[in-house]
């Protein structure tokens, strides 16, 4: 007990302060926010946010944590906390490099589902006409860390939502915007916590007033953990500390949405887009040294 208590105390620090801990991450789980594609470095970020409950039982809350109503929104009160901690604001389109490295950190360390912590990452090539490989991609995390298929398809019509926002015109000829994914899934049993990100490059269109990804190599990165529901009963007063979240109020903040899915070109049609249930051969994800999978 002393020793959790200890995790979570680290945990709420900031991250600015333990710098010391950060090369001691696995490869992936801290992606450099400020890396630049070509010459642009980043401007934005878009971020979606996707909630699933497939219906499967789960623990009792218990009385003490009784007032959240279900098991996902005390998963997202605790992935609230965890923007508040970063600085992280999901609701507006401004990036801050620092803050989005520190929402890394805090993901792979967060001691409320850190035992069943993994981070995957991979490259895809993607063209203006074609996204599949990054789909494929995203269907091969899924499948590592043990999703289903209708949250797979949920987080593909998000990553449109996040596409449409940023495909919206500003003045610069070309950009670079971090997408984020949160995903909160109930399902088979279990609470997953997901994050998928990548660094996107777009150039502006200016016939269609919008802007379309060039062709590039994208590198994604997924992180996932399993709520560990004894260790939320044990620290429910910490919980109960960070205020209440409901999910619904955590799925409405993210800035994406709102937006209508992005009709590109470069989507697959609709029956094509969940790959199956193997390793695509356009893809090559890696998992991160030191991680423990799920």
């Amino acid at each position: 007990m002393p020793e959790e208590l200890h995790k979570i105390a680290l945990w709420h620090a900031s991250p600015g302060a333990q710098v010391h801990l950060l090369t001691a991450l696995p490869p992936g789980a801290m992606h450099d926010a400020a890396l630049t594609a070509g010459d642009n470095e980043v401007s934005d970020k878009a971020v979606g946010h996707v909630y699933r409950d497939d219906g499967a039982a789960l623990p009792a809350l218990g009385s003490n944590l009784a007032r959240y109503g279900n098991w996902a929104s005390v998963a997202s009160t605790i992935y609230n906390k965890m923007y508040r901690i970063a600085g992280f604001d999901p609701s507006i389109r401004d990036y801050d490099a620092s803050s989005y490295a520190k929402l890394q950190y805090l993901f792979s360390s967060s001691p409320f589902w850190n035992v069943q912590f993994s981070s995957l990452s991979g490259e895809a090539a993607i063209q203006p006409n074609n996204f599949k490989p990054a789909l494929n991609m995203i269907g091969g995390f899924a499948s590592t860390v043990d999703i289903d298929l209708e949250t797979e398809k949920l987080i593909v019509q998000n990553i449109k939502r996040i596409v449409q926002l940023a495909s919206q015109s500003d003045d610069a000829a070309r950009k670079q915007s971090i997408f984020y994914n949160g995903t909160i899934a109930v399902t088979m049993g279990n609470v997953h916590i997901l994050a998928i990100h990548a660094a996107v490059t777009t150039e502006l269109d200016r016939l269609r007033g919008k802007y379309r990804a060039v062709t590039q190599s994208l590198n994604i990165v997924l992180a996932h953990g399993v709520l560990d529901i004894d260790f939320c009963k044990r620290h429910w007063n910490n919980i109960i500390g960070y205020g209440q979240y409901s999910i619904e109020e955590w799925q409405a903040q993210a800035v994406a949405n709102d937006q209508p899915e992005n009709r590109s070109e470069g989507w697959p049609p609709v029956k094509a887009q969940l790959p199956a249930k193997s390793q695509p051969k356009d893809t090559v994800p890696k998992s991160s040294a030191g991680t423990t999978s799920t």
